[in-house]
């Protein structure tokens, strides 16, 4: 069953989350009306192992060309959503695009979190949750390691599902993630990359469970090198974006100084860039450092960027 204009519920952008989610009322419930977000939809839909997802989708608002809609498909879609439409909105050539954003049915904070850990997570070390500062737990979650369910959903059953509803172009297709949702991008990316033809990681998590995503390069390397000389044709794009200020230096909070130091969310984007350039060089990868952007807000610009790439997308299929 699907609702025409997703209910927001609250008028501060910055309690979005807790809006979708359910966790905020207006001051006179029985009177106040939430706020809608024109042209989009949300409907439930289960994956095999019986998990229900939400799945918010704005609609095309133009004409759809021949060749069908250009789509992103993005995780955490209980609050990127609204970012990712308002960017959307701001490009005039994807007035036919499809958003598909990836979230749940209304959950206390805790189990969104620990929903969202499990299926962005691949399987981690076992004393890795433990290294994570207590004050940092609650928003990660302990459970992981449903990486590949989650990608078995999207590509088993929500895209199939998207795709009987619209008509969308097969070579203008995006999987948008931000923080642990950049880094099931890469995750994706390095496993899956035939599902979509454009990858955009948001300031990926890449220090999660120590930066053992680099280890995924090598074997993604030698199957892509062995696709090209074998005379494979098109391989799809990896954007890559984070904040400026995710690097340390940037704050007097001796805390946070030294969770930054830690973490290295800047250096650990130069060098995924370094080993891909490195290992595969004919692959289209492109970073990109927000200047003045810190984890809390480089995911505008971060949507705003991948709303650019996906119109463009559709100047270079036309040539």
């Amino acid at each position: 069953m699907s609702s025409r204009n997703v209910k927001i519920g609250l008028l501060s952008a910055s309690v979005v989350f807790a809006a979708l989610t359910g966790l905020v009322r207006g001051a006179n419930p029985e009177k106040d009306s939430p706020v809608m977000l024109p042209g989009c939809i949300q409907f439930d839909l289960n994956s095999k192992e019986g998990r229900t997802y939400r799945i918010f989708v704005r609609e095309p608002m133009a004409p759809v060309p021949e060749a069908g809609s250009p789509v992103v498909y993005l995780t955490d879609g209980n609050k990127d959503i609204i970012p990712m439409v308002a960017a959307a909105n701001r490009q005039r050539s994807l007035a036919n695009a499809v958003i598909v954003a990836i979230g749940y049915p209304e959950l206390p904070r805790e189990g969104f979190y620990r929903q969202r850990t499990r299926d962005l997570l691949f399987p981690v070390d076992p004393g890795w949750w433990e290294s994570i500062p207590p004050q940092h737990r609650t928003y990660i979650g302990q459970e992981a390691g449903g990486a590949a369910a989650f990608q078995a959903f999207i590509s088993d059953t929500l895209k199939p599902e998207i795709e009987r509803r619209y008509k969308i172009d097969p070579d203008r297709q995006m999987l948008f993630g931000y923080s642990l949702g950049g880094l099931f991008v890469l995750h994706t990316f390095f496993e899956r990359p035939d599902l979509f033809t454009m990858y955009f990681a948001g300031s990926p998590s890449i220090w999660v469970n120590d930066r053992s995503i680099l280890k995924e390069i090598s074997p993604f390397a030698e199957k892509i090198n062995k696709d090209k000389a074998s005379g494979g044709g098109e391989f799809p794009s990896l954007y890559v974006s984070v904040g400026e200020q995710e690097a340390a230096g940037f704050t007097n909070d001796s805390d946070r100084e030294e969770m930054l130091k830690a973490r290295r969310q800047v250096d650990n984007v130069r060098e995924l860039a370094d080993i891909l350039s490195r290992n595969i060089p004919f692959l289209n990868v492109t970073t990109e450092i927000f200047a003045g952007e810190d984890h809390g807000t480089a995911l505008l610009p971060a949507c705003n960027r991948a709303m650019r790439v996906l119109a463009e997308s559709g100047i270079q299929s036309e040539n």
